[in-house]
């Protein structure tokens, strides 16, 4: 491993670290706050979706030191599913 790889993953897995706490946090108290306007059924669906989003930061550490996926390609993945998580389960201040 290079200097420039090397480099990129330990700020890649700076990034997957503090993701992973706004999912914990941020991604976490929204959902609960928002679970109260849904039915139950959506909101274990919810819940489903967050847990597997944290779970995904796991894997995506697993992949960024032990496989030779593009770092940019597991950022695109990250962003797509903050995004996605963002507009099905929180609901906004308004």
């Amino acid at each position: 491993m290079d200097l420039y790889t090397g480099t990129t993953h330990v700020c890649f897995t700076f990034l997957l670290f503090m993701s992973a706490v706004w999912t914990f946090f941020a991604w976490g108290f929204g959902l609960l706050a928002s679970k109260k306007h849904w039915s139950v059924a959506w909101g274990q669906v919810g819940d489903l979706c967050w847990y597997a989003l944290f779970v995904m930061h796991g894997v995506l550490f697993y992949v960024l030191w032990f496989e030779t996926v593009p770092v940019s390609s597991q950022l695109l993945l990250l962003i797509g599913l903050h995004v996605a998580f963002r507009l099905l389960f929180i609901k906004p201040d308004r």
